[in-house]
């Protein structure tokens, strides 16, 4: 096997980003900028406000379930796994999106106003400016429920629709939506013939904090973001098994398109994704190991999903944070070179600090 020096993982990385690759990001980019938006205070948010709403044996002991798990060092995630009452899902659900629409409010007007930036903004500015003009739409996929990329993409001026069309209370259609990247092109006998701008085609597969259930469709109302009006479900699908039952009632509104998307695609980037949701990424994982698709994931902390990810695909880059005794840096590997690459002090794993370095800035 071939040993992997800093010269072989640049230019490999570079020549990964000449294709168009799908883009999905989690937590983990959202955690760059605020650590709140993460599972530990989520789970710490859970803890404290459950409780006093919990008015049913029912509903306290599968919670103490809960706890229990966690009090065992289980994750959120899989303890989580337990919660079947709709009534208690509902309560986690409220309690998830006020808090994070919280925080998430903290940030809009400084993301916006240029005070901090969202860490990936100057990635996917550069991924979109290097769309083909014969393939214009970059698709990208989260999990997260907070608006973050929304505010960053209309700072840095990046066209996107994610779907929903109409004034304050919007509906979801993507035929009508992509009538709004849509421009005029040039004319041919006489007429002229559109064509379709650069732009994201962004996929919020969990639901989002301005995602609510009216007149049984998924509507998006960002007036309601802070205070729902009384009686409307917030669509925000929560860990734990739980979510995998709710996406049966949302799946064709929330997942259908982005599945398209994953079926067309062969290139795929991960960013800040700890690869926790096993319907989203089954498709996926069988095209880095079966067909050998193309992959990178830059992330802060590998978990053994990704490790175990990495040793099967042939085509898959990790970039992640190490430590050592002396100092922090950065780790690059994969399956085809026989050494991990080791970069001391040096930040790649950062996203802003991975654009900078391997893409130019």
């Amino acid at each position: 096997m071939n040993t992997l020096t800093e010269k072989i993982a640049r230019e490999r990385l570079q020549q990964f980003f000449h294709e168009k690759p799908l883009v999905i990001f989690g937590t983990g980019i959202s955690c760059a900028v605020d650590i709140r938006f993460g599972m530990n205070a989520l789970q710490n948010e859970l803890q404290c406000k459950v409780p006093p709403k919990l008015n049913g044996n029912g509903l306290k002991k599968e919670w103490q379930c809960v706890i229990g798990k966690l009090n065992q060092n289980v994750d959120l995630e899989n303890a989580m796994n337990i919660v079947m009452d709709p009534k208690l899902i509902e309560i986690i659900t409220s309690i998830t999106g006020e808090f994070i629409s919280s925080i998430d409010e903290e940030y809009a007007t400084m993301i916006m106003g240029g005070s901090i930036e969202w860490p990936a903004a100057k990635l996917f500015r550069k991924l979109v400016e290097n769309l083909p003009a014969t393939d214009p739409t970059l698709h990208v996929i989260t999990p997260n429920y907070d608006l973050l990329a929304e505010y960053a993409f209309e700072k840095e001026e990046i066209s996107y629709i994610n779907g929903f069309i109409g004034g304050i209370c919007r509906y979801l259609d993507w035929t009508q939506c992509e009538k709004i990247v849509k421009v005029p092109g040039e004319k041919i006998n006489r007429k002229r013939i559109t064509k379709t701008k650069k732009h994201i085609r962004l996929h919020k597969v969990h639901g989002s904090i301005n995602m609510f259930w009216l007149d049984d469709r998924v509507r998006e109302n960002n007036a309601w973001i802070m205070r729902p009006p009384k009686g409307r479900e917030r669509i925000i699908i929560t860990p734990g098994i739980s979510k995998y039952e709710r996406i049966t009632d949302f799946r064709k509104a929330l997942l259908q398109k982005a599945d398209e998307a994953i079926e067309k695609e062969s290139s795929f980037l991960f960013i800040g994704y700890g690869f926790n949701d096993k319907h989203l990424e089954k498709d996926i994982t069988l095209k880095l190991i079966n067909q050998k698709c193309k992959g990178v994931i830059i992330t802060k902390d590998a978990n053994e999903r990704i490790q175990n990810l990495v040793s099967q695909a042939d085509n898959l880059w990790l970039v992640c944070k190490y430590m050592d005794e002396k100092s922090e840096g950065t780790c690059i590997s994969n399956k085809q070179y026989s050494n991990v690459l080791y970069l001391r002090d040096k930040k790649t794993w950062d996203v802003a600090t991975f654009t900078t370095e391997i893409l130019g800035g």
